[in-house]
């Protein structure tokens, strides 16, 4: 760490230029005696600004494709080319800084760095914090360089600016896994269960399978369980749900459209769902989808039926949500319960990417930063950053049968998984929130049968 006026020296590539001409063979050979050494990269002295709402301190920056793995020489281009990190590069400043709210630090850090992309590619610095989690925290980068180039040799004054969201990561909230047979905990068999042996799932100590008015009798009234310690875990109404569960089929349910959308959501009320608390988020949102033309496929649930549309196994879609809401919705018979929401500081981007036997999601917060949903196919770093949280969904299935303890594995049980909500609609019929292949959405269910429960926990901060 540098003070402002701190002289220093740093190492950096050079490189060689020569003009060259093709010899009689056709080789390349230097032209004259005219050599020239050159400095090879930028320079970038960062100055680290808080905009987080309350004093900071920084340990630590982590690199998302600012700095670089090396360079690489392209005979074809004759030119050198940045060789990226497959995830970012963690580094720790040389002492700690601590920074006021709405204050620019005294001290600066300097990198060097390959080319900049001039194309406008996603890079940042993201900034390691002691003792504040990282999952509600996102930076924007300026890098001022007037009306050319970033040239070679030139120091740039770049500026991050740390931000952090008014409410938790919502994916964070969700439970890992799914409470157990007996009620008694949570599992760990999302990353060892086997989708067509129910024994690796099946049974004692393994995936609950619980009506609808005994989860709501046994999991609505916040409890710990031993495997998370303190924490204090519920079970969460759909209004919860809708803040992580968003459907990529269009409202006809016949194809996958990018579109945007409205919703009520509540982050943070925990068991006291009819009271507002200081860690409450009642909003209505605006969010939007975005289905790659390479995830769109269909599948046949059993032979001469028609084709349906889902999501292809290995592909993703996005949605960015927690934007700003134009209106209430217009069926909202609470809107002072469920006010629109009137910024982007609280946007977090969703990828959901399908696999044979699970559902896996990685949140991140956005904020104010310009991204749009359909940028997020192009920027997998963003959703390997510091601040992104990642859940598996397993498709455990539902319970059809008594005793309702275990997964029928029929067709259209294999690769789906419902879960209970402390919710029924006016006419008292249960609402589930539903993860399928083609389909995420939280939905009434008449049939009295059985479904794992998952928890989100209560927010504390």
């Amino acid at each position: 760490m540098l003070s402002t006026t701190t002289p220093t020296t740093i190492n950096v590539p050079y490189i060689m230029e020569a003009k060259l001409a093709r010899d009689l063979g056709g080789h390349w050979i230097p032209q004259g005696e005219n050599k020239t050494f050159k400095p090879y990269g930028h320079l970038l002295r960062v100055r680290m600004i808080n905009k987080t709402g309350a004093a900071v301190t920084v340990t630590g920056v982590s690199s998302n494709r600012v700095l670089a793995d090396g360079i690489q020489f392209h005979p074809r281009l004759r030119e050198l080319k940045r060789k990226e990190y497959n995830t970012p590069l963690n580094l720790k400043l040389s002492r700690e800084v601590t920074i006021a709210n709405d204050q620019t630090a005294g001290e600066t850090f300097l990198l060097w760095v390959p080319r900049l992309d001039e194309n406008g590619t996603y890079h940042r610095l993201d900034l390691t914090l002691k003792n504040t989690e990282a999952s509600r925290l996102y930076t924007t980068m300026r890098i001022p360089k007037g009306t050319v180039d970033y040239m070679d040799g030139v120091i740039y004054k770049a500026e991050v600016t740390l931000y952090k969201t008014a409410i938790p990561n919502p994916l964070s909230l969700l439970s890992e896994d799914v409470i157990n047979k007996e009620g008694t905990d949570f599992v760990n068999l999302r990353n060892t269960f086997q989708i067509d042996n129910l024994a690796t799932y099946n049974g004692a100590g393994k995936v609950g399978y619980f009506k609808h008015a005994d989860a709501i009798n046994r999991f609505c009234v916040e409890d710990t369980y031993p495997s998370t310690g303190g924490i204090n875990w519920h079970l969460p109404d759909f209004f919860e749900w809708n803040t992580i569960l968003y459907d990529p089929r269009n409202a006809a349910g016949t194809g996958y459209t990018d579109r945007e959308e409205r919703v009520r959501v509540k982050v943070g009320v925990g068991s006291q769902a009819s009271l507002r608390s200081a860690y409450s988020y009642w909003k209505t949102i605006s969010y939007k989808v975005h289905i790659p033309n390479d995830a769109k496929g269909t599948y046949v649930q059993k032979p001469g039926d028609p084709a349906r549309p889902t999501i292809k196994t290995g592909k993703s879609f996005y949605v960015l949500s927690f934007a700003l809401a134009n209106e209430k919705l217009p069926d909202d018979k609470t809107p002072h319960r469920f006010p629109r929401e009137e910024t982007n500081i609280n946007r977090y981007a969703f990828r959901y990417t399908l696999h044979e036997d699970r559902f896996v999601i990685t949140c991140v917060p956005i904020g104010i930063q310009n991204i749009a949903v359909t940028d997020l196919p192009n920027l997998p770093a963003l959703f390997s950053s510091k601040a992104a949280v990642s859940r598996i969904i397993p498709f455990y299935g539902i319970s059809n049968a008594s005793p309702f303890t275990y997964k029928d594995n029929t067709a259209g049980n294999r690769r789906i998984i419902d879960y209970v909500t402390n919710t029924r609609d006016e006419t008292g019929e249960r609402i589930i929130a539903a993860f399928s292949a083609p389909t995420n959405k939280v939905l009434p269910y008449p049939l009295d049968i059985a479904f794992p429960v998952a928890l989100f926990k209560k927010v504390t901060e």
